[in-house]
């Protein structure tokens, strides 16, 4: 059977149906518009077009077809958003998707439509949840199979300049021998003469192209780890076009979207052969020919139906105002969050950085028992703050985890610099288990999670102290937190989980916390998907085991381990500036410094530190992330560099506890602290970055 008699077969069943049956076939309805802010229809109104730079080859989710015009899925997407916001796209047609990156990046267009996520996109861009997922397929010759990545390593590869696997590739097969196509033609057809022994590209694209081009000589011999989770991307300067664009993603339902997807990859994998052209035929034919029978077979409930439907229209467009007004209370809720925790923060931060200083400077013994009573005071109230926010957000919903693939050593090393001195104080010991696992997680959340455990264990301890280690546990990673503290009786290890539960302090000592951390702990496993398991003697101490699942090793740049004499901390003679646009922490920070007999430059903005430190050789910066002057630590640290083609030795102090903003800032190059900054860890990471 020919592929047009195929379409004549298809086409005489739907006619059938409609006409014979009297059926109509309704198209969706997209005109609905979206219930906007008065915030988002201002900017909506001073916005009226945006500028989408289209990628010319990357059928079907967005290609150029032979009228010169950008088609395709993402097309579709964009025309239903453009119906709910009421803005219109205008498409830019560059040569090439890296073209099409430039566009935005430079700011002569205002987003892309199929992007995927990566780190180096994430400095320029801002994207919504992805509206389509497709998994990257290894091509090869007829004949030549390839079952993992790793068998291409020494071997040529073939896949698309500024394609979004490219990262994922250098990152995890380094020994592949990477070349870059211009487009997906070049790709497919490279490979089929023999220039390149395999190429990668996406499932749908490949089947595509494949059909398009009619290569007979190439197929899919397997299947990548690296999926295509494609998303719109806009300028990261404009978030409000981010926050429209994630909230149309949202609003457009399952059968949109099913309707979207089968006009553009639904029937892309015909082969056309004749048998398989039967099947397809008939099995299109009679579905189409019972849905318009079952139709005619309703014909007489119609009116009813449709007098149903206006009700549950009016029901929708309450519980549609109804979401939209939760929406945006929850919107508030967290921008409160947001700065409650960095207003309450920052007086913490600079009275911890303040009773630093008095520590070294004091010497009358009554004198040093008072301040060590505040610094107990200041310590418990930033524990119980972080703790309530903690709370707060989890009970917001505002919490969702980013997974990425990371070292369990880097959270070792954080626990370590973090709680080291406090077991000193303590009396006991803490030890660490060298680890080269490598976890897929939420690196922020799961931190907080072993941090509380970590905190628990060492308040509660005995001598000689507290163990922390991981092993492998099938296609897990098992990590313990082992303490010697008095044990957990059988009949109370449910209710250690609850909040405000404290066994052992009847009194509320408050110097023990709040009894949240293993509440926080246990809903924040919850969150990730983790079971957390004890076991525990009374009288014998207690174990905490959480099983994380294993992540793909990534070529690291870790600088030697510190050696023992290196881990003194002076600091004499160092120059350090320090940006806050907070004064009182600035002089606290500027006066603790200068007690360490350090050179101290002070600014507190962008413009203030070109004009004080352009000139000078800086050792450290010690950066407040945001600024009042709308920037931010970063872009001032880049700023110094591009002013003195150098590369500065910085460290990133932040009040923020958004799990997404924390994940980017710790995945950048700088170390980042958290506020309020305890000297001790203020100093022993200025000591590191000097001696690396």
């Amino acid at each position: 059977m020919s592929s047009a008699r195929t379409v004549l077969l298809v086409l005489f069943f739907v006619l059938f149906a409609s006409t014979c049956l009297g059926v109509e076939v309704p198209a969706p309805d997209n005109s609905h518009r979206l219930i906007l802010t008065t915030e988002e229809q201002a900017w909506v109104d001073a916005h009226p077009v945006i500028r989408v730079a289209a990628d010319p080859d990357y059928a079907p989710f967005q290609f150029r077809n032979d009228a010169g015009k950008s088609v395709g899925l993402a097309n579709d997407y964009l025309e239903i958003i453009s119906q709910r916001l009421g803005i219109r796209f205008e498409y830019m047609l560059p040569d090439s998707w890296a073209q099409s990156l430039q566009l935005v990046k430079t700011h002569k267009a205002d987003m892309v439509a199929v992007a995927t996520e990566t780190r180096e996109r994430l400095k320029y861009m801002r994207f919504t949840t992805p509206y389509v997922e497709y998994p990257d397929v290894i091509i090869t010759r007829s004949g030549e199979n390839v079952s993992a990545l790793e068998e291409l390593h020494g071997k040529q590869l073939l896949t698309i300049k500024g394609f979004g696997v490219n990262e994922f590739l250098r990152n995890s097969h380094p020994q592949i021998e990477l070349h870059m196509a211009a487009d997906v033609k070049t790709l497919l057809e490279r490979v089929s003469t023999g220039e390149a022994d395999a190429g990668v590209l996406n499932l749908a694209t490949t089947s595509y192209a494949i059909e398009k081009w009619k290569i007979a000589n190439l197929h899919i011999s397997n299947l990548t780890e690296f999926a295509y989770k494609l998303a719109f991307a806009s300028r990261r300067d404009w978030p409000m076009l981010q926050r429209l664009l994630e909230k149309s993603v949202v609003s457009i339902d399952g059968e949109e979207r099913q309707a979207i997807y089968r006009k553009w990859i639904g029937l892309q994998s015909e082969s056309w052969k004749p048998t398989r052209e039967q099947v397809i035929a008939f099995a299109v034919a009679l579905t189409v020919f019972g849905f318009g029978v079952t139709l005619a077979w309703n014909r007489q409930l119609r009116r009813k139906i449709e007098f149903s439907t206006q009700e549950l229209r009016a029901s929708e467009e309450e519980a549609k105002t109804a979401r939209e007004t939760a929406e945006q209370a929850n919107r508030a809720k967290t921008d409160f969050l947001t700065a409650a925790s960095h207003d309450l923060r920052q007086p913490l931060h600079a009275m911890s950085l303040q009773i630093g200083q008095l520590k070294e400077s004091l010497q009358d013994e009554k004198a040093k028992k008072i301040l060590t009573q505040i610094s107990n005071s200041q310590f418990a109230l930033s524990d119980i703050l972080n703790a309530l926010l903690d709370i707060s957000h989890l009970d917001a919903g505002t919490l969702k985890p980013n997974l990425t693939h990371f070292p369990l050593a880097q959270l070792f090393t954080r626990l370590e610099n973090e709680f080291t001195s406090l077991a000193r104080e303590r009396g006991v010991e803490l030890r660490l288990h060298a680890t080269r696992a490598w976890l897929y997680s939420d690196a922020t959340l799961l931190y907080r999670v072993l941090a509380n455990l970590v905190d628990n264990a060492v308040k509660h301890t005995r001598a000689p102290g507290v163990l922390i280690a991981a092993r492998r546990y099938g296609d897990k990673w098992r990590i313990e937190v082992w303490d010697c503290g008095p044990g957990i009786p059988a009949e109370k290890q449910q209710a250690i989980f609850e909040e405000f539960v404290q066994l052992d302090n009847p009194g509320r000592d408050r110097r023990k916390g709040l009894g949240l951390g293993l509440s926080i702990v246990q809903r924040l496993n919850q969150l990730l998907g983790y079971q957390l398991s004890l076991i525990s003697r009374d009288g014998c101490g207690t174990c905490f085991r959480l099983a994380v699942p294993e992540g793909v090793a990534m070529p690291q740049q870790n600088g030697a381990p510190l050696t023992h004499e290196e881990r003194g901390y002076r600091l004499q003679g160092a120059v350090v500036l320090v940006v806050d646009d907070d004064p009182d922490v600035l002089a606290a920070t500027r006066d603790l410094l200068t007690s360490w007999k350090c050179a101290v430059l002070t600014a507190d903005s962008l413009e203030d530190v070109v004009r004080v430190a352009a000139d000078e050789e800086i050792d450290v910066i010690i950066a407040d992330y945001r600024l009042a002057d709308g920037h931010t630590g970063l872009e001032v640290i880049e700023a110094l560099n591009e002013i003195g083609d150098r590369r500065s030795k910085a460290v990133i102090i932040t009040g923020d506890v958004n799990p997404e903003e924390m994940s980017r800032l710790r995945a950048g190059s700088y170390p980042v602290l958290s506020k309020p900054v305890a000297p001790v860890s203020l100093r022993s990471i200025l000591h590191r970055l000097m001696v690396d």
